[in-house]
């Protein structure tokens, strides 16, 4: 194992595995280029310091390298969220979608993203998705309720709203 200590490839699996060495990967990177996926890995140790500016632009660079990894696209999507930019976050949403369709954490962040641009009927069309998928129930419940009362449909909504009362145990 010793005569194999200095190559790149050891640095980086110790780098990424467990305890994130951003100094490392970042280093590596510079020196590496062909490591892309460190973009990947400092990204999601900004966001755990908060630093979501710089996640952004790592997660680009990552997405520039492979913009059909769902799970790059999902968490591009949930930054997005965060930042309040409900398009972009509603793009890369679909984007996880149209890799893996059942993916639930893109649907209910889709859900959420196409809330707050104010499409409803778009925002119900996959809360529908998600129950019928049986997942985030009480979420999708949730949601579904807000986005009819948006369309005036208070009766349903009043049903929604009773159902997610009975599914989300949470503050």
């Amino acid at each position: 194992v010793s005569a194999f200590v200095d190559v790149p490839l050891i640095a980086f699996r110790q780098a990424g595995c467990r305890n994130l060495d951003a100094r490392t990967l970042t280093a590596l990177a510079a020196a590496e280029p062909r490591f892309i996926e460190t973009a990947f890995l400092l990204a999601r140790d900004e966001i755990g310091r908060q630093k979501l500016d710089e996640a952004d632009a790592d997660y680009d660079r990552a997405y520039a390298w492979r913009p059909r990894w769902p799970f790059l696209t999902l968490s591009i999507g949930n930054v997005a969220m965060t930042g309040e930019e409900f398009e972009k976050a509603e793009r890369m949403y679909g984007e996880t979608l149209a890799a893996d369709p059942r993916a639930s954490d893109a649907l209910i962040g889709r859900v959420k993203a196409l809330t707050y641009l104010g499409n409803a009927v778009a925002a119900i069309a996959v809360t529908d998705q998600l129950l019928g998928e049986r997942w985030h129930v009480g979420d999708a419940r949730y949601w579904r309720a807000l986005n009819e009362n948006q369309l005036s449909r208070y009766d349903e909504a009043g049903d929604d709203v009773e159902e997610a009362w009975k599914m989300l145990i949470n503050a």
